[in-house]
């Protein structure tokens, strides 16, 4: 049988590229500051946004705005004011959340 803690616990979701976001700064401000649960930052190879601009790593390519997706999970109650904080250090941000259960 699977453990599920009781908290209430929301997942955030933030899709932006490594051109409109401080990564380090962002990380540091959900660790120190906001002391989030769990944190995990994945770099896309490919994608688009809005405007259907692709966005793709080639071998030559050093930096080319690729996809940055950062994931985390945290109380419900204090998400909100987290993903304020979110809108205010990255520039253009796309942020979903969900109710989640944490099973370990």
């Amino acid at each position: 049988m699977i453990e599920k803690n009781k908290q209430n616990l929301t997942l955030v979701r933030v899709y932006t590229d490594d051109g409109n976001c401080d990564l380090d700064k962002v990380l540091d401000t959900l660790s120190n500051n906001q002391a989030i649960i769990g944190l995990t930052v994945f770099r896309g190879i490919a994608g688009f946004g809005p405007h259907h601009k692709l966005h793709k790593a080639t071998f030559i390519d050093l930096s080319a705005k690729l996809p940055i997706v950062i994931e985390f999970f945290h109380k419900t109650e204090e998400v909100e004011k987290i993903i304020n904080n979110m809108h205010q250090l990255i520039k253009k941000a796309h942020i979903v959340n969900w109710a989640v259960n944490l099973s370990f």
